[in-house]
């Protein structure tokens, strides 16, 4: 992401359309950086600036945010894409940062609707994601679908090849000794990714996922440790890293602390939001027993 913050800053555009999608790629790197304070210092939110613009101001906000702010953003949003579609504009990022916050937010539904625009003009972006939304929603077979519409526009690239692991990945197999196949060419194809582009913390969690897949969870721990000791605090590397070290027979105090980073850095993320439903379930499982009991008891 360095690079590409570097590289953009040699491209002298000026105000011209081009410059605006320079300037869009740059803050979504700002953001993707979680430094979203560069972005809100440097993006007015005055009526001025491009509609562009504004919206990934507001998907920094968003992402900054909690409570009432991050609602606000999320409704800034939103009303950007009303603005948008009534002047008859082409859809373009606005829908995008629209839908990307919908989808952080777990309203996927919500996020397709957004982002249709841009998926019926064949956008990458725009179909991954819709591929992201899909397969959060278990729609796998849509999600196939859509990857398909996209190696169909460009097979080369890297949005389709990382599509296409996460669609390999929700299909794969789960059981040790069981074929691999697709799994092992998934993990092949992250390699890649990583040599030609560099190892990020995206691309190290979904390797590490796939070995975990394919049960390789020694594998998958030292890719995590990896990750973890470049700096990265992904709620992702934590999650993964205590689901390890439960299936590695690990100490259970590590694992507490590495959900206790998750809890830290975003309150409530869906591996925790699970744990949390399995333990009610299991509470209400005891309860029965004990109340069957006492009555067995006095009968």
């Amino acid at each position: 992401m360095q690079n590409a913050l570097s590289e953009a800053a040699t491209l002298h555009l000026g105000d011209s359309d081009v410059g605006i999608q320079r300037d869009i790629l740059v803050y979504r790197t700002y953001i993707a950086l979680k430094q979203n304070s560069v972005v809100l210092g440097e993006i007015s939110a005055d009526a001025s600036t491009a509609a562009p613009l504004r919206a990934v101001r507001l998907l920094a906000q968003h992402a900054q945010s909690s409570g009432a702010p991050r609602s606000s953003a999320l409704d800034g949003l939103q009303q950007l894409v009303k603005e948008s579609d009534g002047m008859g504009a082409a859809p373009n990022a606005v829908h995008l940062m629209a839908a990307t916050a919908l989808a952080a937010d777990g309203r996927h539904e919500d996020a397709l609707r957004c982002v249709d625009p841009l998926c019926k003009v064949r956008d990458l972006e725009g179909l991954a994601l819709r591929t992201v939304s899909l397969l959060a929603m278990n729609r796998r077979d849509l999600a196939e679908s859509t990857v398909q519409g996209m190696q169909s526009v460009d097979d080369d690239s890297t949005l389709v090849h990382l599509c296409s692991c996460w669609t390999a990945l929700a299909a794969g197999k789960t059981c040790v000794g069981e074929s691999h196949d697709g799994l092992s060419e998934t993990n092949m194809v992250l390699k890649d990714l990583s040599d030609r582009f560099g190892s990020t913390a995206l691309l190290q969690n979904c390797q590490a996922a796939v070995l975990m897949a394919m049960g390789l969870m020694p594998d998958a721990q030292a890719i995590l440790a990896d990750a973890a000791g470049a700096g990265s605090n992904e709620a992702s590397t934590n999650s993964n890293l205590a689901v390890v070290t439960y299936h590695t027979g690990g100490d259970a105090a590590t694992a507490e602390q590495y959900l206790q980073k998750v809890r830290t850095a975003v309150g409530e993320a869906p591996l925790l939001a699970g744990f949390a439903e399995h333990d009610k379930q299991l509470q209400s499982v005891v309860a029965a027993y004990q109340a069957q009991q006492g009555a067995a008891a006095t009968a």
